[in-house]
């Protein structure tokens, strides 16, 4: 699933339904390769699920937003902290580095983003804040490329 521009602007306005198609490119993640090891990290049905854990394991997460894909793989949506969306997928198979980095989007030219990553499921976010997702729910750091 290709994220929507929606799920990646802040949920001030409406969700667009024009389809983006994410950035290839090289990064690294914690775990190195294109594993799937999890960090000790638990599985999660639903976006929902992950965002109470992340509240749950301190994390301020506000102004959840949720949406559900009809037919694919994956559901989305984002939640918000300190004013910038954290973009959060639960997919209902194994989730790898290759799927993570496939699916980043920038929400800046020239950002890199960050993935805090578990078994079926990641965050999308910048360095600093998925290091405290990471804190709160486990899972490894992916870097991604940085978009220009």
């Amino acid at each position: 699933m290709k994220r929507s521009v929606g799920l990646v602007v802040p949920m001030l306005a409406s969700v667009a339904a024009i389809s983006v198609a994410g950035c290839g490119g090289g990064g690294t993640s914690s775990s190195g390769g294109g594993g799937t090891s999890s960090g000790g990290a638990q599985r999660y049905s639903s976006v929902q699920d992950v965002v109470t854990a992340l509240v749950n394991g301190g994390f301020q997460c506000t102004q959840a937003y949720y949406s559900k894909s009809a037919s694919g793989p994956e559901s989305g949506g984002t939640c918000t902290y300190h004013g910038a969306p954290q973009v959060i997928t639960v997919s209902r198979s194994a989730v790898t580095t290759k799927m993570v980095l496939a699916d980043m989007l920038p929400t800046k030219p020239a950002d890199q983003v960050w993935s805090d990553v578990g078994p079926n499921w990641w965050v999308e976010s910048s360095k600093a804040t998925a290091k405290l997702i990471q804190k709160a729910i486990g899972g490894r750091l992916v870097a991604g490329p940085t978009h220009s």
